[in-house]
């Protein structure tokens, strides 16, 4: 079991995930587990629990419901065949955007920072992002810099007059598997297509960096993104469910 939260975030919010081999299941070892992080929670101010499940695990969301867990939003997971991809298709949407690497730019501290600022600049905008309050610098650089498959080569960044207006990731879940971790235009410079061109951009990357399937996630209400998904040909793939619990 994993319980924790960082200060950055609303008061009273605590993430769990309680995780059982299916071998030990319904054997009272996830209960007691259960009961541990609980406990755990309310003596360290939890007062709302949050836990995120894959939509298709219905042992799980079993498990969570009968402990008082109600859903409280749903992403969806979006994969596309990179092996059957045909960018001529999208001619249409390269703009004349000044669109680089993040490596071109110099993976530096100027531009890390920079990367912070139009995330945070932009998620407030995203679905179901208000639990996690203004993410510091320092945090960033560990949750993003320091993650598992991060590669500054995969980051696009949309420059315009010297401002980042649109960034999007891309990073290594395995040789053939990549994912596109975030994508994100300032609200100056929507409505544009700017979002479209730096998806392009990633697609290729990754096409040509050898991988054979992108995979993305999108919140359900997100219905922008999720129409760009389905446009570059993006399929439906199993997805997550965030699910909270009151706690006194």
């Amino acid at each position: 079991t994993n319980t924790w939260r960082r200060p950055s975030m609303q008061e009273g919010v605590i993430l769990v995930r309680v995780l059982v081999d299916p071998k030990y299941r319904c054997q009272g070892v996830g209960e007691a587990l259960w009961k541990s992080a609980e406990q755990f929670a309310k003596e360290h101010g939890g007062t709302l629990l949050r836990a995120t499940m894959r939509d298709d695990c219905s042992d799980s969301l079993t498990f969570a419901r009968k402990r008082g867990f109600v859903e409280h939003a749903r992403t969806y997971a979006s994969v596309l065949d990179l092996q059957a991809f045909d960018p001529k298709g999208f001619a249409d949407l390269r703009q004349d955007l000044n669109i680089s690497f993040l490596t071109q730019l110099g993976f530096n501290e100027e531009n890390r920072l920079k990367m912070h600022e139009i995330c945070e600049v932009t998620s407030v905008d995203e679905p179901d992002q208000e639990w996690w309050g203004e993410t510091n610098a320092e945090d960033f650089a560990t949750d993003i810099f320091e993650a598992p498959g991060f590669m500054p080569e995969g980051v696009f960044v949309a420059v315009e007059n010297g401002q980042w207006v649109g960034l999007s990731a891309v990073g290594r879940l395995d040789d053939e598997l990549f994912t596109t971790t975030y994508t994100a235009v300032l609200r100056s410079h929507r409505g544009r297509g700017v979002a479209q061109a730096l998806k392009l951009r990633t697609i290729e990357w990754a096409k040509n960096r050898g991988a054979k399937q992108l995979k993305t996630n999108n919140d359900t209400t997100n219905a922008p993104m999720i129409a760009i998904n389905r446009k570059f040909g993006f399929e439906p793939d199993p997805g997550w469910v965030v699910m909270t619990k009151e706690i006194r």
